[in-house]
């Protein structure tokens, strides 16, 4: 008899250990690997990159790494927009990496005392160069075979500068006169001109005008040193249509604010950008800063200034300068201090004579007119 029920208390036994480790084992069998939440931030009126660096990083000089992960929302750094979704990535996973073509000497560049007289410098590099940071070797392949150079500047970065030049030869085809909505008239013209708002131009015979062409609506400030007046691109507009003395257009794209009076001109044609990357030069041209966009001291990086430097001395757009303090007596005389570096510029337009800069990044506010510039990168001719 015990023969006959000792089985079937086995196979019970059996059926319950069975089921016990079907219970443990089933949740982790089926549990799935959290992933990392991506944060986000729905951009608000008035929120700039700037801003939201300095809220999430407490560091406002990492704006490009919110740039560099929305690129496909954001197109222009200085413009984003109410109820956009921006992803906010991980500050230390974000950071800019650079990927090297070839290993670095292992002797690294050597110092060199800096002469602005000198010809001929025995190092590959400017005063300024510093050992790019590492890449991690298990990402270094994947960078480099998606990530392209990116281009100097953008359409809207380009046609929004301003810059200067004599005012005498813009070329004036007419005068901004008012809104040309009726129902407008009895306002005041807005600070801004919107797009797809209509304006009405006095035109001058002098200049033609053609069905469909894209002209430049810009405002004229005061003169900077001999280089010429302030030009300020206020919208681009298209006209639609034109009278005897009076022309309307719409408005494609705002930049400025704007006033009656200003001034009607050919679109300049936008240069053909290659997607480059600039290359370290040696003994660049150097210049001075000759001014600032704004009146108000220099508070953070996308400010805008001009360089007495142009196309006459080679340069194009989206070389890099560095503005330094020069090598200088030390307190008292008892030491010699070495040029000192305070700020990183782009160039976004480029004159004959002067070129348009955007500061990118600066370690010092200190940043007057008269502040020397030298060429530490240059994007490479075609």
């Amino acid at each position: 008899m015990s023969a006959r029920t000792g089985t079937p208390a086995r196979i019970n036994l059996s059926l319950v250990m069975v089921v016990l480790l079907a219970g443990v084992a089933a949740p982790v069998s089926g549990q799935q690997p959290t992933e990392p939440q991506v944060k986000t931030h729905v951009v608000k009126k008035g929120d700039t990159l700037w801003g939201l660096a300095g809220f999430y990083f407490t560091n406002p000089l990492l704006w490009p790494t919110i740039f560099e992960a929305n690129r496909d929302v954001v197109e222009d750094p200085h413009w984003i927009y109410p109820k956009e979704v921006l992803r906010i990535p991980d500050v230390e996973s974000g950071l800019p990496v650079v990927v090297r073509s070839e290993e670095p000497s292992s002797a690294g560049p050597q110092e060199q005392p800096y002469s602005p007289s000198e010809s001929v410098r025995p190092v590959a590099h400017t005063r300024f160069w510093t050992e790019p940071p590492p890449v991690d070797s298990r990402r270094e392949d994947d960078l480099a075979l998606t990530r392209l150079p990116p281009y100097p500047v953008s359409p809207s970065e380009y046609w929004s500068a301003a810059w200067l030049e004599d005012a005498t030869a813009l070329g004036i085809r007419g005068k901004l006169l008012s809104l040309a909505d009726p129902v407008s008239q009895k306002d005041k013209l807005p600070q801004y001109l919107h797009p797809f708002d209509e304006v009405l131009f006095g035109w001058l015979r002098g200049g033609e005008l053609v069905l469909g062409d894209s002209m430049m609506v810009v405002s004229v400030g005061k003169a900077v040193g001999t280089f010429g007046q302030l030009i300020q691109p206020v919208a681009l507009v298209r006209i639609d249509s034109i009278g005897e003395n009076v022309a309307s257009a719409v408005v494609l794209r705002q930049y400025g604010r704007a006033r009656v009076g200003d001034l009607l001109i050919t679109a300049a044609e936008l240069p053909r950008f290659e997607r480059v990357r600039p290359v370290v030069v040696t003994d660049g041209v150097e210049g001075r800063l000759i001014g600032w966009l704004e009146r108000e001291p220099l508070y953070g990086t996308l400010d805008d200034g001009f360089i007495d430097l142009g196309a006459e001395d080679g340069l194009t757009v989206g070389d890099e300068f560095v503005a330094y303090v020069p090598a200088r007596p030390g307190p008292g005389n008892t030491m010699a201090l070495p040029a000192e570096p305070v700020a990183r510029v782009h160039v976004i337009k480029v004159m004959p004579n002067n070129a348009t800069v955007r500061v990118m990044d600066a370690s010092s506010t200190a940043l007057q007119a008269g502040v020397r510039v030298q060429l530490v990168r240059k994007i490479p001719a075609n």
